[in-house]
């Protein structure tokens, strides 16, 4: 699927269980790969940086209590990586400190188990439309930077989004160029 929204089909999306628990990492494992996506799965945050590193991930679904380790250190490593990853946290010991803390540290939704699968798809085709837009935003705001590259390149003054309007441009040959100059 390109950024313009045309496809050829559906987009494949990568989604991240991480669980210490093998029967719900397995369980959502078939769940989602039933559904089309891929997924990768990972007992541990060793395992988790593993496969952050080698794939591009959509989603991930973590366990807020790992036997080694807490689901905010991993949502804090996830969002290192590529903050555009929406962080779905799972609990099966639900606080409102831990709510907060999953909050504050950028978690996209908080779920308790167990959970009904009907309400976990849902919130996962949800957080893919946040990834989504979240890398709209970021591959808009490249372009945005470039083109401000190339006005300024050519004296043109790029509009200020406070309200400030743009020089018109020295040239129509200048501002002509601008626009048809490639990335």
């Amino acid at each position: 699927m390109t950024l313009s929204g045309s496809s050829s089909g559906p987009r494949p999306y990568d989604l991240l269980v991480v669980d210490d628990e093998p029967l719900v990492r397995d369980v959502l494992q078939e769940l989602f790969e039933g559904e089309g996506y891929t997924v990768h799965v990972a007992a541990d945050i060793p395992e988790a940086e593993e496969i952050l590193n080698r794939e591009t991930i959509a989603v991930a679904l973590v366990d807020l209590k790992l036997s080694h380790s807490d689901g905010i250190h991993v949502l804090d490593c996830i969002k290192k990586t590529d903050p555009a990853v929406s962080v779905i946290l799972m609990t099966g010991h639900p606080t409102l400190e831990s709510v907060i803390d999953a909050l504050q540290h950028g978690a996209f939704n908080y779920i308790i188990k167990p959970f009904r699968l009907h309400e976990l798809r849902s919130t996962v085709r949800t957080a893919l439309g946040e990834f989504d837009k979240e890398r709209r935003y970021h591959f808009l705001s490249q372009r945005l930077c470039l083109l401000e590259r190339i006005l300024k390149d050519h004296g043109i003054a790029f509009p200020d989004w406070a309200g400030e309007k743009a020089a018109p441009p020295k040239s129509r040959s200048a501002a002509a160029d601008c626009l048809e100059t490639k990335s």
